[in-house]
């Protein structure tokens, strides 16, 4: 199973949240702590402390996407009133998905307990407190991996990010390419400098990855044959993108993603990893230095790690439009778990779920995202992942907002097409799940042993 977060590519002109949450006083990932305030008015060092580092400490310090940090009392007691208000609204932290099937693995809700706890400490006037109530400051790695000791780390050339406030979407080629098949069952990225990545999304490619050349621009062209310097990528990249090995999506907050035991991804000998990055906007110049850490898998593998999407490549939403609805199906043909799903649209993005139509006409709606954020495109874990019979029709349901009272909509009056900018609109709804191999078999530093098949 997946623990953490992912959300997937977007186009031009991404909607700065950082702007909304200036707004708001506050952004929060969070992850469920078990903290209760004591008798009496809470204070930070005692009651909120523990909670801060747990639920926003992951993006609010330095050198994350975060427009302010939270390391500190002084840091955080101006936005004490507005940590209240998001809090007690439910605003923050973001989650948007609800399931019929049990509970969600990475559910970010804070509890009642530690909302009363914000809401008490902030109404009590937000003392600090006793220091010496205070929990140990929380040990963010530094510049060290998520994971202990990679088995294999590839970087990527160097990207300088202009400082004119504007989107840019970079591909990167890395030097390293698979010589031989490997089971993979950690990926984990890295940029020094979090402030500029968005979101990244992770692809394997084989040697025969191409695009017809009619289809590039000049620069395109040339960047794309030498495929080792990173490049803006045509719409027509893009589509090309979405259909080839799809592992997963990086978010601010996302660390390590990473599979249950005796699960893994296989990566083929002649194929390479690249990233599709989407860099924020800033007011001055950055340099984006990407890098990733893989762990290959050890053991008896017994289950194979999958994706599925409809993959949606045509839309055409009328102007003032408010429930653009696209229906698609796929038949499931032999049993699979499902475990997780991911969600991709862009401003006008409403609404997505996943149905499941079993054959004895049972139906489960095992994720509803509602409303959509494109500002936090999460994966949705589920706490136990569920069995698929073969027979299962999964129905993918999104539906768009074009109408003015979509507050995020840049212009109703327009017929919105897909496409890769921001402006117009994609279909992007990927269920996790994995599939039982017929043959278990042991594999060593990722490699299959072969003389000990199961």
């Amino acid at each position: 199973m997946i623990w953490f977060p992912i959300a997937f590519w977007c186009g031009e002109g991404w909607r700065n949240f950082w702007k909304a949450s200036a707004f708001f006083g506050i952004v929060f990932f969070a992850i469920q702590t078990g903290a209760r305030a004591e008798t009496g008015t809470p204070t930070y060092t005692r009651d909120v402390m523990s909670i801060i580092q747990e639920s926003c400490q992951v993006c609010h310090r330095p050198g994350q996407i975060a427009p302010m940090s939270f390391m500190s009392y002084e840091e955080i007691r101006p936005w004490a009133k507005a940590i209240r208000k998001v809090v007690a609204s439910r605003t923050m932290p973001p989650f948007h998905a609800e399931t019929s099937l049990g509970e969600f693995e990475n559910d970010s809700r804070l509890t009642k307990a530690e909302i009363a706890v914000i809401v008490g400490w902030v109404d009590g006037g937000a003392e600090r407190g006793d220091p010496e109530d205070a929990p140990p400051m929380k040990d963010w790695l530094g510049s060290k991996w998520v994971i202990d000791e990679p088995d294999l780390v590839i970087n990527y050339p160097e990207y300088v990010v202009g400082g004119d406030g504007k989107d840019e979407y970079v591909v990167f080629f890395p030097d390293h390419r698979f010589t031989e098949d490997r089971w993979v069952d950690s990926i984990e990225f890295r940029d020094p400098d979090y402030t500029s990545v968005h979101h990244a999304g992770i692809f394997a490619v084989d040697e025969a990855f191409s695009v017809p050349e009619s289809k590039l621009s000049v620069i395109d062209a040339k960047n794309f044959e030498s495929s080792r310097t990173p490049f803006k990528p045509t719409e027509h990249i893009l589509i090309e993108l979405l259909k080839q090995k799809f592992l997963y999506t990086w978010t601010p907050g996302f660390g390590l993603f990473h599979l249950s035991a005796g699960e893994g991804i296989s990566i083929r000998e002649g194929e390479s990893i690249i990233i599709q990055s989407h860099l924020g906007p800033g007011q001055e110049s950055r340099v984006v230095d990407l890098s990733l850490a893989l762990k290959f898998s050890d053991g008896l593998i017994t289950k194979s790690s999958h994706r599925m999407d409809p993959l949606v490549l045509k839309l055409e939403i009328p102007p003032g439009e408010s429930h653009y609805e696209v229906r698609r199906k796929r038949l499931v043909k032999e049993p699979i778990a499902v475990y997780a799903s991911w969600t991709h649209m862009h401003l006008r993005g409403k609404s997505n779920k996943f149905v499941f139509h079993y054959p004895d006409g049972r139906v489960d709606t095992a994720f509803d995202i509602r409303p959509f954020s494109f500002d936090w495109q999460r994966l949705y874990v589920l706490k136990d992942p569920f069995e698929v019979p073969a027979g299962t029709t999964i129905e993918f349901v999104g539906v768009w907002d074009n109408s003015s009272d979509n507050l995020f909509n840049p212009d109703p009056s327009k017929t919105v097409y897909w496409g890769g900018s921001t402006l117009d609109e994609m279909y992007g709804a990927t269920l996790f799940y994995s599939k039982d191999l017929e043959e278990p078999f042991e594999v060593r530093e990722g490699i299959a042993v072969v003389d000990e098949v199961k």
